[in-house]
Formats: C-alpha cells, sequence, structure tokens
C-alpha cells in the first residue's frame, strides 16, 4: 500500500500527461508504433512506466525496469522538455539519468537482484504483482529473448525464429532423413539420384552454416553475451553523472537521490 507521504507523488505521476494536446503524432503514437504494440497495450506500457519511476524515487534501493517500460522511458529521454523540465524539474524535483551498460559477468547478479527487488517492492507499494506480459520474471528478463532490436518493417519481414530443437530438427536432421530414403530406395534411371544428391547437398550446407555461425558467436563474443545474459542495457543515476552508479544488465535508477550528487548500487 502507498504510505500516506508518498501518495500525494504518486497522484502527480499518474496524473502526469505524455501525450502533448492537439498534437497528431503523440508519444503514445510513436511507442506504439516503434513497438509493434496494440494502442490498449501501449497505454498500459506508459501506466507501468509511470509506477516504475515512483518505485526509483521511494522504494529506497536501486530499482531496473522491464524490457517494456525500459522501452517507454528511452522514448521519453528523446522528449527532453517532458522529461527534464516538467518530470525532473517540476515533478521529481531532482535528475533521473540514465546510463548505458558496462556489462561484464560481475554485474548480472547484482541487477538480478536489482530486479527482482523492484518487483518486491512493485507488490508491496502496489498490492498488487506487476503483469507478467510486461514485467518478465528475471530468468526471462535478462535472457536473449529479452533482448530488443528496432528494424523497419518496410524494408525487413520480421517472422519468429522456431525453437532451437525445431530449427535443427528442420535443417539438419531432415534432409539426412529425406538423404537415407533416397539411398534406400535407389533404383536405376529414377529421380533416386536427384533427390539424394540434393538432400546430401542441402545437409552439407546446413551443417557448415550451423557450424560456422557457432564459431562466428565464439571468437565475436556473441555467444558469451547469450550464456550471461549482456542484454545491452543501462542504468541510471540521480544527480551528477560523475558520482552516479554504474549501469549493468538491464537498466537502472537510484531511489532517495533528493539533494544527492549521484546514487551508487
Amino acid at each position: 500500500m502507498i504510505p500516506e507521504a508518498h501518495l500525494a507523488l504518486w497522484e502527480q505521476l499518474d496524473a502526469f500527461e505524455l501525450d502533448e494536446p492537439e498534437v497528431r503524432f503523440a508519444f503514445s503514437d510513436r511507442l506504439a508504433r516503434e513497438n509493434g504494440w496494440s494502442p490498449p497495450y501501449t497505454r498500459r506500457v506508459i501506466q507501468e512506466y509511470k509506477r516504475f519511476l515512483f518505485l526509483a524515487v521511494v522504494a529506497g534501493h536501486p530499482v531496473t525496469p522491464s524490457v517494456e517500460v525500459n522501452q517507454a522511458w528511452h522514448l521519453h529521454l528523446t522528449y527532453t522538455r517532458s522529461y527534464w523540465e516538467r518530470l525532473c524539474g517540476q515533478l521529481l524535483q531532482h535528475p533521473l539519468h540514465h546510463e548505458p551498460t558496462r556489462g561484464g559477468n560481475a554485474e548480472q547478479g547484482k541487477f538480478n537482484d536489482w530486479y527482482a527487488r523492484t518487483l518486491s517492492s512493485y507488490e508491496n507499494f502496489f498490492d498488487t504483482p506487476p503483469p507478467t506480459d510486461i514485467w518478465l520474471p528475471p530468468a526471462l528478463r535478462f535472457s536473449p529473448k529479452g533482448r530488443v532490436r528496432q528494424v523497419s518493417e518496410q524494408t525487413h519481414w520480421v517472422i519468429p525464429k522456431p525453437a532451437w530443437p525445431w530449427r535443427r530438427l528442420l535443417i539438419i536432421v531432415l534432409p539426412l532423413a529425406l538423404l537415407l530414403v533416397a539411398c534406400v530406395t535407389w533404383e536405376e534411371n529414377s529421380w533416386s539420384w536427384t533427390i539424394a544428391a540434393t538432400m546430401g547437398g542441402l545437409f552439407v550446407f546446413f551443417l557448415a552454416y550451423e557450424i560456422a555461425v557457432r564459431w562466428w558467436r565464439r571468437t565475436s563474443g556473441r555467444g558469451k553475451d547469450r550464456q550471461h545474459g549482456d542484454t545491452g542495457g543501462c542504468g541510471s543515476s540521480c544527480g551528477s553523472s560523475d558520482g552516479g552508479s554504474d549501469g549493468g544488465d538491464g537498466c537502472s535508477s537510484c531511489s532517495g537521490c533528493g539533494g544527492c550528487g549521484g546514487c551508487g548500487g
């Protein structure tokens, strides 16, 4: 339950309007378009973003947003007058900085802890668990599934990847199985040799592709990022950025920053 001392702050945040009046392409429209969200879902994400801002001030510990809430935060930062003047300057009355991750394995445990504490504080203050379609469990928040990359739908087709076991079955096992069938049913002057050659070629190609991709991920560090959850996140600090908290896997903000020159994690 929100304490009486913080109720006025929440009421102001709840009433804070991110969409400017008489604007044909508002904040919520841009957020929905850039992420492929429906208008009702976008409105829910914006409400969760406001709750995250509230926790950043009153939770008493560093907080980390969900992937969707972080998308709203990223976009709001580009509306500089709304974010820095109206939100931070007038409503919160102190800066709320957002800083890129420094990455590394040592950060992972810390940010998992911060995110778990954020979910716990959310339930304590709002008397309800965070909605799981916006706030993923910690195990998924920092997994490769939590990554976000923007692409243009005018130049790209967006097709969900099948799960790895099924993809392996399709690109490796299936051509090999068809190759074996063609060899077993081999008949002279038939199409069997064509099928066998085609399936054998596909098997060799996809096997080489799989090996090349794994080698590239290992040598380029992409596999390490997947293993340790470096999701290209960010962090934030309040007050002076010189003394701010370092970023990590996900995003963070510091609470209780009134009058401080920066927050440590």
